[in-house]
């Protein structure tokens, strides 16, 4: 009896291992998985707290440059163009090839100064155009859209023309414009240098001089943009306006007025070094003149035949020969395409 409740007890201490036994291998699964759903995975990302100082410095450094960085690009958009007028207003006066600047300014600083010569450039070519004339390296984002200068221009050339000048940053623009308003008496002082000795030889009337002035209204202005030429880049331009001329023939002096000139400037650029060196030709178009004596034969030829002088080519050299004795040559950095318009008032 006594081993068959011995025997008995292990039996059922055998079964409670087993059903135990079972038990947990029946949870294992569960408890293998709530294990792995509790690990982080490779695609989920790791708490900065959880990173090492030395991985962590680099990231915050990167962020402190982009802000710094951002900070002066915002600072440079608001104030650039502050800081470019004060650095270049104390460096002025600058003087260049008989062009002084004398302040720069900002968009919706003080106005520029009314002045004879107005040039309007677009932003897209201020900045090449400003360094090549200065000879010095402009960096981007300096000059922007409504900043101008101001200054003036002499010439011993053309002492007796000094011109004020400014200019302007204009976004419109797609080719730089100059406008200038001459002052007729500068023009005509100018026009009796260039005539003074010098003289020609004419049909009937013989070797002549000359002498002449115009009268307000004389217009300059473009026949379009700019062309290519045989030797080069070539201008077209239309001149328009009257005055009065007299020649000398020996001792007689014969007087005209011409209301009505019209022609067509023709320009061709020849690359010289340093610059440009143009080739000038007039074609009259539209020509009237009235003689002073409507009873001198002489008067009454030259008046009738003016146009037909004008064409000849004797005109074209002499105009010519008078820009290469004044060396005129224009500068390299100089836009050929630059739209032009002269008033004389």
């Amino acid at each position: 009896m006594a081993g068959a409740s011995a025997a008995g007890a292990d039996g059922s201490t055998q079964r409670a291992v087993r059903q135990r036994g079972c038990t947990c291998w029946q949870g294992a699964p569960f408890a293998l998985v709530g294990a792995a759903r509790s690990m982080p995975t490779m695609a989920e990302p790791v708490p900065s707290a959880a990173l090492p100082s030395r991985r962590r410095w680099p990231r915050r450094f990167a962020i402190a440059a982009l802000l710094l960085v951002g900070a002066l690009l915002a600072a440079w958009w608001l104030f650039g163009d502050r800081v470019v007028c004060a650095i270049a207003n104390g460096w002025l006066p600058l003087q260049a090839g008989g062009i002084t600047v004398t302040r720069v300014s900002r968009a919706g600083s003080a106005p520029l100064r009314p002045s004879q010569v107005v040039v309007a450039v677009p932003p897209g070519r201020a900045r090449a155009l400003a360094g090549a004339a200065s000879g010095w390296w402009v960096p981007p984002g300096t000059l922007g859209d409504g900043m101008g200068a101001e200054g003036a221009w002499f010439d011993r050339r053309a002492s007796e023309m000094p011109l004020d000048w400014n200019a302007r940053i204009l976004a419109p623009l797609v080719t730089p414009r100059l406008d200038a308003r001459l002052d007729v008496h500068a023009v005509n002082a100018l026009l009796v240098r260039a005539l003074s000795g010098q003289t020609w030889e004419i049909p009937l009337a013989g070797v002549v001089t000359a002498n002449g002035t115009v009268r307000s209204g004389v217009t300059l202005v473009d026949l379009g943009g700019l062309e290519a030429g045989p030797d080069g880049p070539r201008r077209r331009f239309r001149l328009a306006g009257g005055g009065r001329f007299d020649l000398a023939v020996g001792s007689d002096r014969h007087h005209f007025t011409v209301p009505t000139l019209v022609a067509t400037v023709q320009v061709d650029f020849i690359a010289v070094p340093g610059g440009w060196r143009c080739a000038v030709s007039v074609e009259p178009d539209e020509v009237e003149c009235q003689p002073r004596n409507a009873n001198d034969p002489i008067e009454i030829h030259l008046a009738y035949n003016l146009k037909a002088y004008l064409a000849m080519p004797v005109v074209d050299r002499w105009l010519n020969a008078r820009m290469h004795t004044a060396e005129v040559v224009i500068p390299a950095w100089a836009p050929l395409d630059t739209e032009l318009a002269v008033v004389v008032e």
